[in-house]
């Protein structure tokens, strides 16, 4: 699913989604009125997703997340006119395909932005996939090595920044909450900083880590 709707089995063997709702009659659920949106041009809204049923066994958290993001972030795919004798020469004249990794990142990593903000410096997200009990792997923590992390560039240090990137995370504003049970929780609680000569760092379940990177060129 690519966005908010509903869903439901209403028989054995179907599966009824809901992706716009439209009604002639108020339903009395606070709006005070139809939900009748006609659009621009008076003939309704048109609305478009896309569904994937999948049949395997595979832990359904793993499949969700793995699908979800190869929809959200799919391949990149360019054409060209072909001035070669043959779709192999020019395969061998011209690069294919390419990835800006230098080995595949684990399962339950992403980057979620790759920034340059000047040649020597980038900014950099990366994301653990998933949550907390999601699977008995894959939800645990991974670790990772920014240094070795892509092919066109080598990550010489990593300053961690808050989520937005704005200011270094050391320097955001301590806030302290106080819990149910009467315990004190401050935030933000400050990772381990990128370590050794990899600059590896460690993700938990859902935790998003942000980077202003200096960086050298081959």
């Amino acid at each position: 699913m690519d966005r908010t709707q509903a869903g439901a089995s209403l028989n054995t063997g179907s599966l009824d989604f809901m992706i716009h709702r439209r009604i002639q009659a108020d339903d009395n659920r606070g709006v005070g009125e139809p939900l009748n949106e006609t659009g621009l041009d008076g003939n309704g809204l048109i609305v478009r997703g896309t569904h994937s049923v999948d049949f395997s066994n595979k832990n359904i958290n793993v499949q969700g997340r793995d699908s979800l993001s190869h929809m959200l972030f799919a391949e990149h795919i360019q054409f060209a006119q072909n001035t070669a004798s043959s779709p192999s020469a020019w395969i061998n004249a011209y690069k294919a395909t390419y990835s800006a990794l230098r080995a595949p990142l684990p399962e339950n990593v992403h980057v979620v932005t790759l920034h340059a903000q000047s040649p020597s410096m980038i900014l950099l997200r990366v994301a653990h996939m998933f949550g907390i009990d999601e699977d008995d792997t894959l939800s645990g923590p991974v670790s990772v090595d920014l240094a070795t992390m892509f092919s066109a560039f080598s990550i010489q240090s990593a300053e961690e920044l808050v989520l937005p990137g704005t200011i270094p995370l050391t320097a955001a504003p301590v806030t302290t909450y106080q819990v149910r049970n009467g315990s004190n929780y401050s935030l933000p609680v400050i990772p381990p900083a990128p370590a050794g000569p990899g600059l590896t760092i460690t993700l938990t379940a859902m935790q998003i880590r942000t980077f202003r990177c200096q960086v050298s060129h081959p």
